[in-house]
């Protein structure tokens, strides 16, 4: 499945992924994929393609692109390399549960666990932040 990831002959729908930066939206990028394979491993990325096809890009606005493309590489079965995992945990965590991609969540989440640093000064953020998106999911 690997091999078909970025595959634009064989990818049925795009993806046009649009940053925001200090609320203006900036440059873009455009990623392929094959509804298939998001129907099985990403159901909700497969349901925002309902009417869109390749000449028509599904857009995405709250994903940085980096992480969107790490998220569809997890999807056609790579894996995240652990540097990457550790560096961006929280903002892979929120796409994968935002995606409904549960197994994704679970190792950003152990990820982000694990690499935390708990001090005085964050103490509250990290609880709060723990409690609405790990522990209450």
């Amino acid at each position: 499945m690997l091999k078909l990831f970025l595959d634009e002959e064989t990818a049925d729908v795009f993806f046009r992924v649009t940053e925001q930066n200090g609320g203006q939206f900036s440059s873009s990028s455009n990623f392929c994929a094959h509804l298939a394979i998001l129907k099985v491993c990403a159901p909700a990325l497969a349901d925002l393609c309902k009417g869109c096809n390749r000449a028509t890009p599904v857009p995405i606005t709250d994903v940085k692109r980096g992480i969107f493309k790490q998220l569809l590489y997890y999807v056609y079965g790579g894996k995240i390399l652990h540097s990457e995992m550790e560096s961006h945990s929280k903002e892979i965590m929120e796409a994968a549960d935002r995606y409904d991609i549960p197994t994704l969540k679970i190792a950003a989440e152990g990820c982000y666990v694990k690499s935390v640093k708990i001090t005085i000064d964050n103490f509250v953020d990290v609880y709060q932040y723990e409690k609405v998106k790990i522990l209450l999911c």
